[in-house]
């Protein structure tokens, strides 16, 4: 499968890589999930566009992913059970591949013909991190077992933004 820009004119990449196609717009022929303004910008106007954004959250996941999984192992080993420690590993585990995800979507937002559905996988993993991990890791270190119930509520986050993801590199019709 190839990943064509969706308006089909070709990428440059300026000083700060941020994709934006040889009409210096920053926008595709439909929009792209960027602002309304259609400036490349995101919501707060800082340049990135959600795209960039995607990919920027997607790495400070994998990075706070991999702190975690080590405080977990060299700090809570001796302070948790084994069974909260497994709860615990599970949520960095997920964290990590759900953070790759994010860069992943952002990757594919630049280049998609769909490329606000690529977004809006992105913000569903996002979501399945906070709900997912989050209360996995909250669950290990309290054992309020109530946390447990939201952990499905993640799950289906993630699998909603693989989803979206999918469909996001359907071609258009017609």
């Amino acid at each position: 499968m190839s990943f064509q820009n969706h308006d089909q004119s070709p990428h440059v990449a300026c000083a700060a890589g941020d994709g934006v196609n040889a009409a210096g717009d920053g926008m595709g022929a439909a929009g792209d999930g960027m602002s309304a303004a259609g400036d490349g910008m995101g919501a707060a106007g800082d340049g990135m566009s959600a795209a960039g954004r995607l990919i920027f959250l997607g790495s400070l996941n994998a990075l706070l992913a991999v702190a975690l999984g080590a405080f977990g192992k060299h700090a809570l080993m001796a302070s948790l059970s084994q069974a909260a420690m497994e709860t615990w590993r599970t949520g960095a585990y997920y964290h990590l591949i759900h953070g790759v995800g994010l860069v992943l979507a952002g990757v594919v937002a630049e280049r998609a013909p769909q490329p606000r559905r690529a977004i809006r996988a992105g913000w569903l993993l996002m979501a399945g991190i906070a709900i997912f991990s989050g209360s996995l890791y909250l669950l290990a270190l309290t054992q309020i077992r109530v946390l447990g119930a939201l952990t499905p509520l993640g799950g289906f986050c993630f699998l909603s933004g693989w989803l979206f993801l999918a469909w996001s590199v359907k071609p258009r019709r017609g």
